[in-house]
This record gives C-alpha cells, sequence and structure tokens, in this order.
C-alpha cells in the first residue's frame, strides 16, 4: 500500500515492489508543485456525452431529481450566491449534512468563487449547463481531499426567489480536462483510492453507485 500527499492524501495498492517503486518516482516528480487553483471546472455539450441517469433526469426535468439538488440564490447584496435549499439526496447532504455553513456551502471562498461562475450564465441565457468539476474540498474533520464530480446547472422558475439555480451533482469520474499539474490527482481518483478519512471514502464509494 502506498500512502501520500499531494495536495491532499492518497492512498493506492500495487501488487508488486517494483510497480510501486516505479509509482513513487512519478510522485516523486511532482513534489514541488503547489496548486494555487483548487478547483477546476470543464463545460460539455449534454447531447455529445453520455450522462449518469441522475444528471440526464436533471436535464430533462423529471420528476424527483429535486431530491438530489441544491438550490442557490443570488445575494445581490453581497454579490454571491448563497445556498438556500439542500436536498435530502444531494451529495452535500451525504457528505457533509444538511447544514448551510459546510464548507461546499460557504459563500465567498475560491471553491466558491470558481464553481459559481457558472450560476449567472445559466440565470442570464435560462439555458441548463453540464459541467465536470474536481475539486480540492475540506472535509468535516477538516482533511482536503480532492473529490471529481460532476454537475447540471438549471434555472429556477415558479414557487423559488428570482435568481435561483439548482445544481444536481454526482461524485463520478470526470475527464482529463484539467491542467496537467492536477492531472496527477486526478490518477489517483480515477483508480479508485481511498482518501482520508476513510469513513467520507466509504460515503463516496456509494454515491458512485447510485
Amino acid at each position: 500500500m502506498l500512502r501520500y500527499f499531494l495536495s491532499g492524501w492518497f492512498e493506492e495498492k500495487y501488487d508488486t515492489l517494483h510497480a510501486a517503486r516505479n509509482r513513487l518516482r512519478h510522485i516523486i516528480a511532482f513534489s514541488d508543485v503547489h496548486l494555487l487553483r483548487r478547483a477546476f471546472v470543464r463545460e460539455f455539450d449534454p447531447a455529445r456525452r453520455p450522462l449518469p441517469a441522475l444528471l440526464n433526469d436533471a436535464l430533462n426535468g423529471v420528476e424527483g431529481a429535486d431530491d438530489f439538488a441544491v438550490d442557490c440564490t443570488l445575494d445581490e447584496t453581497i454579490g454571491h450566491f448563497r445556498v438556500a435549499r439542500i436536498g435530502a439526496k444531494s451529495a452535500i447532504a451525504r457528505l457533509w449534512g444538511h447544514t448551510p455553513v459546510s464548507y461546499p456551502c460557504l459563500p465567498g471562498g475560491s471553491y466558491d468563487r470558481i464553481v459559481s461562475d457558472a450560476y449567472l450564465s445559466v440565470l442570464r441565457t435560462g439555458a441548463p449547463r453540464y459541467d465536470h468539476v474536481y475539486a480540492a474540498m475540506m472535509t468535516p474533520d477538516h482533511s482536503v481531499v480532492w473529490i471529481p464530480y460532476q454537475r447540471v446547472i438549471t434555472r429556477r422558475r415558479a414557487g423559488t426567489a428570482q435568481g435561483t439555480v439548482k445544481i444536481v451533482s454526482e461524485v463520478t469520474t470526470v475527464v482529463n480536462g484539467v491542467p496537467p499539474h492536477a492531472k496527477q490527482s486526478l490518477v489517483s481518483s480515477e483508480r479508485g483510492t481511498a482518501q482520508k478519512p476513510h469513513k467520507l471514502m466509504l460515503q463516496l464509494d456509494s454515491l458512485t453507485k447510485w
């Protein structure tokens, strides 16, 4: 078992010492790389890619998808989006609970600024958006793990405050669309590594089996 820290904790299992040694050399080559950006977002045309079933339902307005959604409303007084509702079956609820002050819900931080950039364009155009996201996120025990997920963003209409978007996310693999320095961590995540903390990663494993 190879365990290392590279902008987050990773564990990888290898069958031979030779394979582990080669992997270790690869990791050391990145040991002096410091990522200033902790989240990467890449937009895709949903018509050109196969979407996970949950995101496809969200894109097509299938009843029941709201349970998996998080609603964010633009607060014009501070210029940031605030979490207005957390769906009971959403990724945030299952990993961080329903509190609106957990790490992915805090407004104004670098993660929030990067992932919420797309919300304004969805409000402006009314068109849904499909993204792959790869982000270093703070867990409830203050560990940092890299989490890959896909999301669909749509504009809320009837029954909600003006300037509200709905985000449905699924923790799953993402394409290699992030800058090269982050790909090292991306490869680790796609290999099914058990990152710290163990409880969180067990939850992540269950999320990918929706």
